[in-house]
């Protein structure tokens, strides 16, 4: 379901982009002037569709096994009662 919905926002990049560079003015602390870059580069354009696939399935391969995301699901169960 990441892969599919990350496809399906990947088509809407544009969109997204422009929404960002908007943003960019705005004044929050959290938009930074290499915020549409970095943005830019999640899309990974240069990627057909089936390798970003590829590219989308290693990344959450990779997050799965990192002790980060089992701190996260622990504190999540811990405060919220999600089940991990």
């Amino acid at each position: 379901m990441v892969i599919q919905g990350y496809l399906a926002v990947r088509q809407h990049s544009e969109h997204f982009m422009n929404l960002t560079e908007l943003m960019l003015y705005s004044g929050f602390p959290c938009f930074k002037p290499f915020s549409l870059q970095n943005l830019e580069q999640r899309f990974r354009l240069d990627l057909s569709q089936a390798e970003a696939a590829i590219w989308m399935r290693t990344l959450v391969q990779d997050a799965a096994n990192k002790w980060t995301t089992r701190v996260y699901d622990l504190i999540q169960y811990k405060t919220n009662k999600i089940v991990f």
